[in-house]
């Protein structure tokens, strides 16, 4: 094995691709109604992050001189909390979603969730990634999720969880 980055980087793109097709699989069955089933998109994806990771892993065995390029440190630190505050990010989007939908008032179950939670992200991933001026992270953290739900809402009728 000459380059262990592109090895261990491959072999977990192989790993979500592998998380990608048990999300498919527990989809469920399309309807018949549909002509274009639902996970369509989402098997190209996964088939591709699956055969990019193969190619990955296998350039990494077969490279001719040895090459390591690890990030220091700090950068792995920052790298490590941005990846789990962003499953915080999804589990906080769920259950805000669930919980304002159960209130019964329309106006909180759309998009209210989605940005609620859009905003707390971005404030924790720019405190991580160096940002200090609490001006730029409060308007950057509110920003990004208004222009997100007034383009998806508006111009592709879609209201996010």
């Amino acid at each position: 094995m000459r380059n262990t980055t592109d090895v261990v980087t491959g072999l977990l793109t192989i790993a979500f691709s592998a998380l990608g097709a048990w999300g498919i699989v527990l989809t469920g069955e399309p309807s018949e109604a549909s002509v274009v089933e639902p996970t369509s998109f989402t098997k190209a994806i996964v088939a591709g992050l699956f055969i990019l990771g193969c190619v990955q892993t296998w350039m990494g065995f077969t490279t001719k001189r040895k090459i390591s390029y690890w990030p220091n440190r700090a950068a792995m630190k920052k790298i490590i909390y941005t990846a789990a505050l962003f499953f915080c990010y999804a589990s906080l989007t769920v259950a805000l979603s669930d919980l304002l939908k159960n209130t019964g008032i329309l106006w909180l179950a759309d998009n209210v969730a989605f940005w609620i939670a859009t905003f707390a992200f971005l404030v924790s991933a720019l405190l991580v990634g160096g940002r200090r001026k609490p001006l730029e992270i409060v308007l950057v953290s509110a920003f990004v999720p208004t222009v997100i739900v007034f383009t998806f809402s508006r111009f592709f009728l879609i209201t996010l969880p």
